[in-house]
């Protein structure tokens, strides 16, 4: 039976058009037991008018999105497996076309260890602040989140 009203893979995908620019630069410091990374992005985002195939999917964007930001990374080696990582990052979104302006920040404390050449564990807490204006949404996130990272060889 075909979809009433709707696109097929409405919930799976889209097929609207963007484009988008952007441009990071990063420094980093290292040694043996520490490492410092500082990064800043800005990027622009613009899609192409909403259509008559994507005017009645949830979630489609089209305008123009502008996106800055900057992060700052340290992790500290414990022993050879096993190491402690902190960061901080503050992101900006805009949009003209949606009216909003929202500033998030992020700050994690987390532990990775080596289980194997292929498989590590990592696990930690983070703490996500979102304000906005216009129709932006705002929130905070306190988290704690573990998981198990494996590379495919």
């Amino acid at each position: 039976m075909p979809p009433v009203g709707g696109t097929l893979t409405q919930t799976l995908a889209t097929d609207t058009a963007v484009l988008e620019s952007r441009v990071t630069a990063f420094y980093g410091l290292y040694n043996p037991r520490n490492s410092l990374t500082f990064s800043v992005f800005a990027s622009k985002r613009e899609s192409v008018a909403a259509t008559p195939e994507t005017a009645g999917i949830l979630g489609v964007f089209s305008g123009d999105l502008r996106e800055r930001g900057a992060a700052v990374t340290y992790r500290r080696r414990l022993d050879p497996r096993s190491a402690l990582d902190l960061g901080a990052d503050h992101r900006r979104n805009t949009s003209s076309t949606a009216d909003f302006d929202t500033h998030a920040s992020t700050l994690r404390a987390g532990y990775v260890t080596q289980l194997t050449g292929s498989t590590a564990v990592f696990a930690g807490v983070r703490h996500t602040r979102q304000r906005a204006s216009g129709s932006g949404a705002e929130y905070d996130e306190n988290a704690i989140y573990a998981g198990i990272d494996m590379r495919l060889r």
